[in-house]
Order: structure tokens, then C-alpha cells, then sequence
């Protein structure tokens, strides 16, 4: 139905190759983060920290459209920006 179910990253599939070398030929879906936090496009930038604070990226979504992600980095850098002004 196009709903975003879960995100993998990097680290996701390090912790799966350090406990299992024949990680690579399983699905996706044993590995990946499922329990997501999502936002909307209109969700103010202050609400996204405790997301942040938790080790987690924001799943921008509208409806069960997924319309990108935010990372903590993303966060830095536009609060960078912001200064340079």
C-alpha cells in the first residue's frame, strides 16, 4: 500500500554481519528498524529533538506517503546555516 514499514541503516546492517555472516542472503526485514517515529511535513522543528534525543530519525510522512527523512545531522547543519546568516 506504499506505507513506509521500517528503515535500515548502516549500523543495522553492521550489528547483522558481526552476528551473522550469511546476513546479506537474508530479508531485509530481519534487520531493519521498525518501530518508527513519524512526523509530518507541518510538524514544527522543535517537536523533532526528543526524536533526535532518542537515537532516532524523524519518517516524514502524509498519510501513508512517505515524503523523506531528518536526521540529527540535518538538524546540525540547518541550525548552521541559520548562524551563518
Amino acid at each position: 500500500d506504499g506505507s513506509v514499514t521500517g528503515i535500515i541503516d548502516e549500523s543495522d546492517i553492521l550489528q547483522a554481519i558481526v552476528k551473522d555472516q550469511e546476513a546479506f542472503s537474508h530479508p531485509v526485514s530481519n534487520y531493519m528498524t521498525s518501530k518508527l517515529e513519524t512526523v509530518t511535513a507541518d510538524t514544527p522543528v522543535d517537536e523533532l529533538l526528543p526524536i533526535f534525543a532518542s537515537d532516532k530519525v524523524a519518517i516524514v510522512v502524509e498519510g501513508n506517503q512517505f515524503l523523506g527523512l531528518i536526521t540529527r545531522m540535518d538538524h546540525i547543519n540547518y541550525l548552521r546555516k541559520q548562524l551563518l546568516r
